[in-house]
């Protein structure tokens, strides 16, 4: 017996009865199921990436209790699920939901909750630790999803720049990684020079300092202290800084050399403080110095130097400042008064008067001292 109905979905029951010639009776219910199977994914925010649905959150898919279901992640074999149950793990998702008449029901999502990329130091080709240091290289990001570098953020300091991949000016460097699923990650690490005239050091998490020894400028080696996450280096030598991961965590070691001495220039013209007339030069800079020349308190030169730099001459009148910070970080300043010069015509005419003044005076003492002789 076939039991049909085309007026749309719905449920359809039918009883049949059926009667031997004892007058025996069995009744029979049939019911027959056109409905569409539907599910409740709200738990999850899905973002379609390229036609595919992808989803950051755990997955999580609800129905009514009468259906059935089961699950396959990364095409391996299907397993049952029940309405609501959280699932965990990142892949790719098949749900198919039937109800008892086999109505079919498929969902896919792909679960992304990780963004795939590495940050590897360029001078040994290994991964940096977050937090960690790095000597005289540079830093190199690799995406191995759609993920990218959306903010860059150097010594407090937002950096403005199409260069998201590579890294090699030195700062403490923090960035954000976002792909377009939504997923975001915060990484950090500084990069250095070697040489510093200060550097205050602090270890990532579930890392600590295990070791600070220190060289001087006599080659005295002692081993310094440290508190076991943060040490500040602020003397004129060499630190080994030996950092040990907690844990499973790997360990790293870095070198700085520190020199704080101040940049040395000479004021040609004026003594430092001083108040001159002339005009005013300022030699004995090294390459890479940075000198700043505040004129009355405004800043009007920031020169980098470098083998060709000439510095300007100061001609002007007016109370002058000059900072000059070597590559260490390190600064020294200068301060003087360049005297204002009257103009040349002003000059001339004061002169000229001066000159007029003074010869009337003559001509009349002359004229008097004639006058005393003829009487």
């Amino acid at each position: 017996i076939e039991f049909n109905n085309t007026s749309g979905n719905g449920s359809f029951e039918y009883e049949m009865f059926f009667l031997d010639e004892y007058g025996n009776v069995m009744r029979f219910k049939a019911i027959l199921l056109r409905a569409d199977v539907q599910i409740d994914t709200s738990a999850m925010r899905e973002t379609v990436v390229n036609g595919r649905t992808y989803t950051k959150d755990n997955v999580s898919v609800s129905f009514d209790g009468a259906l059935r279901a089961t699950v396959s992640i990364d095409g391996e074999a299907a397993t049952s699920y029940e309405s609501g149950t959280t699932l965990y793990k990142d892949g790719s998702y098949l749900f198919t939901v039937e109800d008892v008449a086999g109505n079919l029901l498929e969902y896919s999502v792909t679960h992304k909750s990780v963004i795939n990329y590495t940050l590897t130091d360029a001078s040994t080709q290994q991964p940096i630790v977050m937090g960690g240091v790095i000597n005289n290289s540079a830093v190199v990001f690799e995406a191995r999803d759609d993920s990218q570098v959306v903010s860059m953020i150097r010594d407090g300091k937002v950096v403005d720049s199409e260069n998201n991949k590579t890294f090699s000016t030195t700062g403490h460097w923090e960035l954000l990684i976002k792909d377009s699923v939504g997923n975001a990650q915060y990484a950090e690490f500084y990069l250095i020079n070697n040489s510093l005239g200060e550097f205050s050091y602090t270890a990532p998490y579930d890392y600590e300092i295990t070791e600070v020894w220190f060289t001087d400028e006599r080659g005295n080696k002692t081993q310094s202290d440290t508190d076991g996450k943060t040490v500040k280096l602020d003397k004129n030598g060499d630190y080994a800084i030996a950092v040990t991961g907690i844990g499973e965590n790997s360990s790293f070691r870095f070198t700085v050399s520190i020199d704080n001495t101040p940049p040395s220039a000479t004021l040609v013209g004026v003594e430092n403080n001083g108040v001159t007339a002339q005009n005013v030069t300022l030699k004995g800079l090294k390459n890479g110095d940075n000198v700043k020349i505040y004129k009355n308190g405004v800043l009007f030169e920031d020169i980098d130097v470098a083998v060709a730099t000439r510095l300007p001459e100061i001609t002007t009148g007016g109370d002058y400042r000059i900072v000059v910070t070597n590559v260490q970080g390190v600064t020294a300043e200068y301060n003087f008064t360049r005297k204002k010069i009257a103009n040349t015509a002003t000059s001339i005419f004061l002169i000229i008067v001066i000159v007029m003044v003074a010869g009337g005076i003559t001509i009349g003492l002359l004229f008097h001292t004639r006058q005393k002789t003829d009487a």
